[in-house]
């Protein structure tokens, strides 16, 4: 019997309540927020990636980039690759894996990274964040927590049965992210609530209040 349940977003916790009847308090994932950080950069594409599966849809990100003949970045690996890359026009570039100092980079060089897939929580659109960029996600799951709608980002709504509408609502979310001027420092302001101190802070209090002594000092951490 699970006396008390604890979700990494809300939209998790909705799915427990349906589920099971039961409230989830909600605790976000810690991000390593500090290794993510703003600079100067010329912004010069879109990005999108991370772990290349199916229902991250990058296939939409492709496509809008496509219609757009914008420049859009894909980095990352996975069983997806091959058919993302037959789907790609000239505009979009596939660096495959890479290192924590390059994807830093792509990031800071992005106009905005591309998340149109729907995700519990999602980490990455959290570190783009910390490294002052803004993220373009569709307006489900996770993403409406972890982006601030018109300030650190864009959140899409579309049909979710239909490509051709989830397509168009990106391609118009980027060409409005472009038209606009974003603050780095709001970016990076709002994705510290999800940092690693933070995370250890919270989990602190929450085994307090559920009746766990902990010896003076002791932390999640």
């Amino acid at each position: 019997l699970v006396d008390h349940f604890v979700a990494n977003s809300k939209f998790v916790a909705d799915r427990i309540l349906r589920t099971y009847d039961r409230t989830a308090e909600v605790l976000y994932p810690p991000v390593d927020t500090d290794k993510f950080t703003p600079a100067t950069r010329q912004r010069v594409h879109f990005l999108a990636g991370g772990r290349l599966v199916r229902y991250k849809r990058i296939d939409y990100a492709i496509r809008a980039a496509n219609a757009l003949t914008v420049p859009l970045v894909v980095f990352g690996d996975g069983p997806d690759r091959r058919r993302l890359e037959s789907l790609a026009g000239p505009t979009v570039h596939f660096t495959g894996a890479v290192d924590h100092p390059t994807l830093v980079s792509l990031i800071r060089s992005a106009w905005a990274f591309l998340y149109p897939g729907i995700e519990d929580f999602g980490i990455l659109p959290v570190e783009v964040q910390a490294a002052g960029t803004p993220v373009i996600a569709r307006g489900a799951g996770g993403a409406l927590e972890s982006v601030q709608h018109k300030n650190t980002g864009l959140l899409y709504d579309a049909s979710p049965r239909d490509p051709t509408s989830q397509i168009k609502a990106l391609s118009s979310a980027m060409l409005e992210s472009m038209s606009r001027t974003w603050s780095p420092a709001a970016c990076r302001d709002h994705a510290q609530q999800f940092s690693r101190p933070h995370f250890e802070r919270e989990v602190t209090e929450l085994l307090k209040r559920l009746g766990f002594e902990l010896a003076n000092g002791d932390s999640c951490g």
